[in-house]
């Protein structure tokens, strides 16, 4: 009987070398690429959790970057209407008004918070084809989450 001696030729032990070290490089750029991200990710959607919706409320108008009155209805011959939103502690972060009517979004508008105490605003114009109850929604875009949320009767009372 005869054996023969299966002794990895240099080729081979070339090629799982190259591969093992191949796969630790894609490993290394994984982590110096992708977790970084995911890491910022994590700390931008947790970092507003010390963060609040001081003040939000349907108005007429903005004056000196604040609301003039307050509404809860808005009669039907009325062409637009504001939401006003004042935020607090979530800088960095991006959050939207989500307008809607009906249970249907109309709209959607994105602003980045730039400072501890940020006041912002969106406009929708109306007609009288839109007449119904609104809904607008204060949302991190990041997590999609509903901060709070507001109901506006538009047309005749």
């Amino acid at each position: 009987m005869t054996t023969t001696n299966q002794a990895a030729t240099p080729l081979a032990v070339n090629a799982k070398t190259y591969l093992a070290r191949l796969a630790v490089l894609l490993s290394a750029l994984y982590c110096l690429t992708v977790w970084p991200n995911l890491a910022s990710a994590e700390e931008a959607a947790g970092s507003w959790r010390g963060g609040w919706v001081e003040r939000a409320l349907f108005t007429s108008a903005i004056a000196e970057r604040e609301p003039v009155d307050a509404l809860k209805h808005l009669r039907g011959d009325a062409d637009h209407v504001y939401f006003f939103t004042e935020l607090r502690d979530m800088s960095g972060l991006t959050i939207a008004h989500r307008w809607e009517r009906e249970g249907v979004v109309e709209a959607e508008v994105s602003f980045a918070v730039g400072g501890p105490r940020w006041r912002v605003w969106s406009r929708k114009g109306l007609d009288a084809e839109q007449e119904g109850r609104w809904r607008v929604s204060v949302v991190n875009q990041l997590t999609d989450e509903t901060l709070m949320e507001l109901f506006l009767d538009y047309g005749e009372e």
